[in-house]
């Protein structure tokens, strides 16, 4: 509705403008895929005053940063540290060596940052740009230059400014990616890409391999891509393999076996997919692991247990899809592109069936398949308002729906997916981290909870290598075993707190 009431100006010179604004950069594709990918940046750059640089609070955030930050140092994994039962925190393991469950392609773009600029944030802005840029070259081969940018500028509004996509270290913009190379790969207006397909699939693979999975068996089905030629794509697929492989053998010793199984065997962490059920009786150390395995993770696998609990999640899955990763404005564009290209509609619904199997809600979870229904949504689209209406009312309501990308996506920025998250982060957190880095030396925090603690508010994340770490965040045990970790790491200021009480105030016992 706001972005109908921007757009709705009596005058034919608003449209004629946007218009020729649109034909002018869509003259060129380097111009085009240009502006699409450094629209989202400049945008969100010039926004820093009001809201700067996002800080992690999610757990999987923090997961994503430790992967980022090892490779950054040049390693594929990091060494056991002394002390590793006071560290250990959600979705991270120390045995057989200390990392993240997390596959590393999200982490690539935030290492690359770390390594250029010292901040991770850089790095999921340029993960937007290049989302924003393919996104042109992808639409390009499904429908004329100008209406390929309009989708990438809606692409643009739409998760480059408020979404967490941008405003988090959560992920969803590279595996987005490899889902519009897929697509953009069998489009119409071009030669099949067998290099385009092979590269999303690698993207896939490293980002998001069970999701990807869905999308690639979709289209694949919907283009006959068997039928093309795929030997480039095969041969890189086949060295993504072995990279990923090879990664895994770095961080689990078997080339087979992915991070997330090693928290599954540890932890009961993660029942992602009926059938892979961790093992049931674990002994935790510390309560809160306990709480979140039992109360949250575990929770979630019962959504299988029952019809009614399984609708109920289905539900909950497409209201997410809708509202959070489609949004309003583009559904009814996007069933009419469905029922206008009706094989590629059945692939995406039988593509988004298959998720029903899965059970996380999050909307980076269907990120592969963005692709598919962005491109649906824009031949829709361009169906509503070239056919149905005369041009400059049609042009008003093609803006109206882009401006309306803006304005509808803002609540999931405020919300930070789940309604339990801060805008900018665990603020508390990094305000603490700021003042000890100010003290100078190197600090030894010692975090206590109360009983009722909030899982989801976790404060115990440390850097790729806690040894060199100026500040090193740990469980309290008991005193022996406090005593003992004070010992390992003796050169430091020794602090106890308990965010729960007050998240500014600490102790310092030694």
């Amino acid at each position: 509705m706001l972005g109908v009431v921007l757009c709705w100006i009596p005058s034919i010179r608003i449209p004629a403008a946007f218009g020729w604004v649109i034909a002018g950069l869509a003259a060129s594709r380097s111009r085009a895929i240009l502006f699409a990918a450094l629209l989202p940046v400049a945008i969100r750059l010039a926004l820093l005053p009001w809201f700067p640089p996002p800080e992690p609070f999610i757990h999987d955030e923090f997961g994503h940063l430790l992967v980022a930050e090892t490779l950054a140092s040049g390693r594929l994994a990091n060494p056991v540290p002394a002390g590793w039962e006071h560290f250990e925190s959600f979705h991270i393991f120390f045995q057989p060596v200390y990392s993240a469950v997390y596959f590393p392609g999200n982490s690539i773009f935030i290492a690359a940052a770390l390594a250029l600029t010292g901040h991770p944030w850089p790095g999921v802005l340029l993960s937007m740009a290049v989302l924003c840029g393919v996104a042109v070259w992808t639409l390009e081969g499904w429908m004329p230059r100008r209406w390929a940018l309009l989708g990438a500028i809606a692409l643009a509004l739409r998760f480059g400014i408020w979404s967490y996509w941008t405003n988090s270290y959560w992920g969803g913009a590279v595996a987005a990616t490899g889902g519009f190379l897929l697509i953009g790969s069998a489009g119409p207006k071009r030669k099949f890409s067998p290099v385009a397909f092979g590269v999303g699939s690698a993207i896939l693979l490293f980002t998001r391999p069970f999701e990807g999975l869905i999308a690639g068996a979709a289209i694949s089905a919907a283009g006959a891509i068997w039928r093309r030629r795929l030997g480039p794509a095969l041969a890189i697929v086949a060295v993504a393999v072995l990279a990923l492989g090879y990664y895994n053998y770095r961080v689990t010793g078997d080339p087979w076996k992915p991070p997330y199984k090693v928290t599954m065997e540890l932890y009961a962490d993660g029942n992602v997919i009926p059938g892979l059920s961790p093992r049931k009786t674990v002994e935790y150390r510390h309560d809160v692991m306990r709480r979140y395995n039992e109360e949250f993770e575990t929770h979630n696998g019962l959504a299988f247990q029952s019809a009614t609990a399984f609708f109920e999640l289905t539900r909950m899955k497409a209201d997410v899809w809708r509202n959070r990763l489609l949004g309003p404005a583009l559904l009814l564009p996007l069933v009419v592109g469905a029922w206008l290209r009706r094989r590629w509609g059945l692939a995406l619904a039988a593509a988004l069936s298959a998720f029903s199997i899965h059970q996380f809600i999050v909307a980076h979870y269907f990120s592969p398949l963005l692709g598919l229904q962005w491109v649906l949504a824009l031949i829709g689209l361009r169906w509503l308002t070239l056919v149905q209406f005369t041009r400059n009312l049609g042009i008003v309501l093609a803006l109206a729906v882009v401006v309306s990308c803006l304005s509808t996506h803002k609540s999931t920025f405020v919300d930070h997916v789940w309604g339990c998250c801060p805008m900018q982060g665990n603020l508390a957190r990094a305000a603490t981290v700021r003042e000890l880095e100010a003290m100078g030396g190197r600090h030894l925090v010692l975090i206590t909870y109360n009983p009722n603690h909030y899982v989801h508010h976790e404060w115990v994340f440390n850097a790729a290598s806690i040894a060199d770490a100026r500040i090193i965040w740990a469980r309290s045990m008991t005193p022996e075993k406090d005593a003992a970790l004070m010992a390992a790491y003796p050169d430091r200021t020794v602090w106890r707190m308990n965010p729960d009480l007050n998240p500014r105030a600490r102790e310092k016992i030694r």
